[in-house]
C-alpha cells in the first residue's frame, strides 16, 4: 500500500499548458511599434539578455530572472529612460503578454478542479512553481478557481529566494507539513527542474512528458494516468 501523503506539482506544463510563443510574439509586437524598431530586433535583444542571465550567476535571482527587470533592461538599451514612459510600456507590454496566455491556457485535464479536489480529500497537495506569485495566481484562477481549498502550500521563488532547481522548495514542504520524504511525491514536466532535487531528497518522483528523461520513480504522458501510479509508488 501507498505510503505517499503528500502530492507536490509544479505547476507551468504540469497542471495547465498555455502558448508562450503567440504571448511574446504579441509582447515584441507592441514594444516594435512604441519603440519604432523591427520586431526581430526587439526579440533578438530580449533573447541576449535572457541568455546572458541564465549564463551568469544571477541564473537563479529571482529578481534578475523576472519579466519586469528584463523589461526594464531591454528598454534601457533601446533608450528609454524616462521613467514615467518606462513604467507605462513595461506595464502595458506586460498586459498584452498575459492577455494572450491567458487566452491560451488550457487545463490538462478536462475539469481539473474536480480532479484535484479528488485528489485532496485523500492527499495534501501542494504547488511548487518557479513563477512567480501573482502571476501564477493569474492562471490558476483560470484553471483552478477554487486553488486556496485545494492547495494547502502554494510555493513560489519570493518565497524561496531563488529559481528551479533547488532543493530548498521541498526542504520547505517537509518542514511545514511535518512530513518525511518519502512520504511525498513531486509531480512535474521537468527532470532537472522539478524532479531530480525532490529524489536527491527521498522524495518520489513522477514525469509528465511525451518521453522520459532522467530517473524518476514513475513516467506518465498525461495528468490523467497520475491515479494509475499513485498507488504503486
Amino acid at each position: 500500500m501507498s505510503k505517499i501523503k503528500v502530492i507536490i506539482f509544479d505547476a507551468d506544463h504540469t497542471l495547465y499548458s498555455f502558448d508562450a510563443e503567440e504571448a511574446y510574439d504579441d509582447m515584441f509586437s507592441y514594444l516594435a511599434r512604441v519603440l519604432n524598431e523591427e520586431k526581430t530586433v526587439v526579440e533578438r535583444v530580449w533573447r541576449e539578455h535572457i541568455n546572458n542571465i541564465l549564463n551568469s550567476r544571477d541564473a537563479k535571482n529571482p529578481e534578475k530572472r523576472s519579466r519586469y527587470y528584463s523589461l526594464f533592461i531591454v528598454l534601457g538599451q533601446f533608450g528609454l529612460v524616462d521613467d514615467d514612459g518606462m513604467e507605462r510600456v513595461m506595464e502595458e507590454a506586460l498586459a498584452i503578454f498575459w492577455d494572450r496566455v491567458l487566452a491560451t491556457i488550457s487545463p490538462a485535464v478536462p475539469n481539473l478542479e474536480d480532479f484535484l479536489s479528488d485528489l485532496a480529500s485523500r492527499y495534501t497537495l501542494c504547488i511548487a512553481s518557479d513563477e512567480f506569485r501573482d502571476f501564477l495566481e493569474l492562471k490558476l484562477n483560470r484553471v483552478v478557481p477554487l486553488w486556496r481549498d485545494v492547495f494547502k502550500l502554494v510555493i513560489t521563488p519570493e518565497n524561496m529566494g531563488t529559481m528551479k532547481p533547488s532543493r530548498k522548495y521541498y526542504r520547505y514542504v517537509l518542514k511545514n507539513l511535518d512530513v518525511k520524504p518519502e512520504e511525498c511525491v513531486v509531480v512535474g514536466d521537468s527532470w532537472e527542474r522539478d524532479l531530480k532535487p525532490a529524489k536527491e531528497l527521498g522524495m518520489k518522483t513522477v514525469l509528465i512528458s511525451e518521453k522520459k528523461k532522467g530517473n524518476p520513480d514513475a513516467h506518465i504522458k498525461t495528468l490523467s494516468d497520475l491515479e494509475n501510479v499513485l498507488e504503486k509508488l
